[in-house]
């Protein structure tokens, strides 16, 4: 299990260190030279993870071709589901084994050191969010750039400093908050701040301090409405003119209102799919909600059975 498990990481440090080590690759080179399969290092280090597979395969060829009253038949059947739920365990355990290297490498690009948990820790997924920030007047008033790191304990909360990499280009990442997967609610509610309440009644941006996507949005939708405002005043004093012009009159503005209108229309439909995006976390023994904008509508209902499966485990 041990050999499986380990299996790429063992894979991976072999080509490193025969790139960076010559002698290393002439001595792999010379036993394979002098072996009577002629197998590279490689082939014989996959060699055990192809055997188990074909054992497998050869009990299912050999039931293919026994009769149904064969003597041996039960104990080949027998001996063949055995097979497959060892294959099946081992699988889990290499699943395992690569979640938690995962997280290790994660967890080097963390600056602050996190609260110990279990020691059997793994990475089920880990997400690049948007957290929206809500004022005391209930407006959305920042946005923050955030990673979701969901384990098979715990939920932990990371800052992205894009700004700030290390040696492999990768973004500084810096502990905010974690928790037991058990104390997290995924909030089910219409009223949860949402994308819309970046714009307040009047149809004026309320933040002035968001970026990115939704702030580029929200800003469009903003301009929209204001246009709107501005050319309905216009369209009601067109019909206050005394002479007839080509370029000015009722229909002309007319077109226009109804352009923004479907305009307005198409972002509103932007701004509801962006909506659909959030995901609303209440943490026992927090006064504090945590809304996070995901990537996509999939992805928000992928984490959140990927968190009741943790919870099941």
């Amino acid at each position: 299990s041990d050999f499986i498990n380990n299996f790429s990481v063992a894979m991976d440090l072999a080509r490193t260190e025969t790139k960076k080590k010559p002698a290393l690759a002439e001595f792999f080179k010379a036993r394979q030279t002098n072996s009577h399969d002629r197998l590279s290092f490689f082939g014989l280090m996959v060699k055990p993870v192809q055997r188990f597979p074909q054992f497998i395969l050869f009990l299912q060829d050999l039931l293919h071709n026994i009769g149904h009253g064969h003597p041996e038949r039960m104990a080949l059947q027998l001996a063949l589901t055995q097979l497959e739920s060892l294959a099946e365990l081992l699988n889990e355990r290499k699943r395992e084994a690569e979640q938690a290297q995962a997280l290790k490498q994660i967890m080097r690009l963390v600056s602050a050191k996190m609260p110990a948990s279990s020691q059997h820790k793994y990475l089920i997924r880990h997400d690049d969010v948007t957290q929206l920030e809500v004022n005391s007047c209930g407006m959305i008033s920042k946005l923050k750039n955030r990673r979701l790191l969901l384990l098979n304990d715990q939920l932990v909360c990371v800052a992205v400093n894009s700004k700030e990499e290390n040696v492999n280009s990768q973004p500084r990442l810096t502990y905010k908050w974690s928790c037991n997967i058990n104390d997290v609610q995924v909030i089910e509610s219409s009223g949860s701040p949402t994308l819309s309440r970046l714009l307040t009644p009047n149809g004026s941006l309320a933040s002035t301090n968001s970026s990115g996507t939704s702030d580029s949005l929200c800003m469009e939708m903003s301009q929209l409405m204001h246009d709107y405002q501005v050319i309905s005043r216009i369209h009601d004093l067109t019909h206050t003119l005394k002479g007839q012009y080509a370029d000015v009159n009722a229909d002309v503005t007319r077109n226009l209102l109804d352009n923004i209108q479907r305009e307005i229309q198409r972002k509103d439909e932007q701004m509801a799919w962006l909506d659909s995006c959030c995901l609303q976390l209440a943490v026992r023994g927090k006064e504090e909600t945590y809304t996070f904008q995901m990537c996509s509508q999939e992805a928000r209902k992928e984490w959140i059975t990927e968190l009741r499966l943790a919870r099941l485990a």
